[in-house]
């Protein structure tokens, strides 16, 4: 199919052969005008156009960006309509090459050749951030627990159980402390549920964002995909998936603990907003608690603490828990997409990377030991093999360098 296809397109195009090389990350400096393969493509008569360059930067707006800037690129050639137009990119500078399909002007483009390229493809993640409904609560009772204490040291009044004298006055000072606290508390866990809602996105919204970062798939035909068996990039990025679907796991599992402690809450707080007879029962044990601990201090406040402190430290470490796994995903996120205003809802965009494009595809492997990513576009092999798909011929009169 791929022979049919440049077999007509020479048939139709009997001008030269033209090849832009589109260089990858972190190259951003020297380019492509070093690459061996340009070299072996100028002898073999190619017109070579050496002089793109983009940032090289490993995210995915500096690819975005460096598509557009290719486009344009390629428009600026006015490449005769007769002749034919190649690109020929290697690892992220494919996704270059795709996204400067989205463009016009790239109509032109007649083939891509890609190199170990991480063909990049994006879907809405699945992690549940409102979901958390156990963690608003938690961070309530932490920030209950230190604004008591703050609160307690600064009018002298101490609430360990062995401490604390029943005066009147000590007594009135630690009935404020709680109360101050227990408001901060409640206006911390409201602010806690409005961050959590503002990392949510509408659906919608997060497909269409998945849809403008995709980059788009040519034809079959007018691609060639070639591979070295021994990919350090490859290996990577295999780790990085294997890494992100254990993160994925954690973070599924805590959520669904948390879902489910949620609904035992929101029970317990609907029956006591909406029945009278509740809120008497609620309102006797905390008076009845707070006379106990009036007049038996050392009975009240021993269990007290040990159920409360429990409460606390149980609450940190899984607040703790969640909270980096939530800094290593915004992290992750500001690392791949930049740091621009829709990174609140790029989080929810899962990336990963594939060895092919989706769909079925045939891939050149050529063998290859130790780290070969960087080196295949060194090998003559894969110049040969690219010279033979384009049609290409030894001894051709065109050896220019195309400007």
């Amino acid at each position: 199919m791929v022979s049919t296809y440049l077999n007509t397109l020479q048939q139709q195009k009997t001008g030269r052969c033209h090849v832009i090389p589109v260089h990858g990350t972190f190259a951003g400096r020297c380019g492509a005008t070093q690459w061996k393969i340009c070299a072996d493509f100028q002898k073999a008569g190619a017109v070579i156009h050496p002089d793109f360059k983009w940032s090289g930067n490993n995210n995915h707006p500096s690819r975005i960006a460096a598509g557009k800037a290719l486009a344009a690129y390629i428009d600026s050639l006015k490449i005769p309509p007769a002749d034919r137009l190649f690109l020929v990119a290697h690892s992220h500078g494919g996704n270059v090459a795709l996204y400067a399909l989205k463009h016009t002007g790239t109509e032109r483009v007649d083939g891509i050749v890609f190199l170990a390229t991480p063909f990049l493809l994006f879907r809405p993640h699945n992690f549940a951030f409102v979901g958390m409904t156990m963690s608003p609560y938690a961070i309530a009772i932490i920030a209950f627990a230190l604004f008591a204490s703050l609160f307690s040291a600064l009018v002298g009044v101490t609430l360990k159980p062995h401490h604390f004298q029943a005066t009147f006055v000590k007594w009135v000072g630690a009935i404020i402390s709680l109360g101050l606290a227990g408001v901060l508390s409640i206006y911390t866990y409201r602010a806690f549920r409005v961050l959590l809602q503002k990392t949510d996105a509408p659906q919608d919204a997060i497909n269409e964002l998945c849809k403008q970062y995709q980059p788009p798939i040519p034809d079959g035909p007018r691609v060639k995909i070639i591979r070295k068996t021994s990919d350090e990039i490859t290996l990577f990025l295999d780790s990085g998936h294997l890494i992100e679907a254990l993160l994925t796991l954690v973070w599924r599992s805590l959520s669904w603990v948390e879902r489910r402690t949620g609904i035992l809450w929101n029970i317990i707080g609907t029956f006591v907003e909406e029945h009278l007879f509740a809120k008497l029962i609620l309102s006797m044990l905390v008076s009845g608690y707070l006379w106990l601990f009036y007049f038996r201090p050392d009975l009240a406040g021993q269990p007290f603490a040990w159920v409360f402190g429990s409460i606390v430290v149980v609450s940190f470490i899984l607040v703790l828990i969640q909270v980096l796994f939530l800094d290593l995903i915004l992290l992750l996120n500001v690392l791949r997409f930049g740091q621009q205003p829709a990174r609140g809802y790029t989080a929810h965009i899962r990336v990963t990377s594939e060895a092919t494009p989706v769909g079925s595809w045939q891939v050149e492997t050529v063998p290859a030991t130790g780290f070969a990513h960087s080196e295949i576009h060194e090998d003559p092999y894969v110049a040969k093999s690219i010279i033979k798909w384009l049609h290409l011929e030894d001894g051709q009169e065109n050896r220019e360098t195309g400007t």
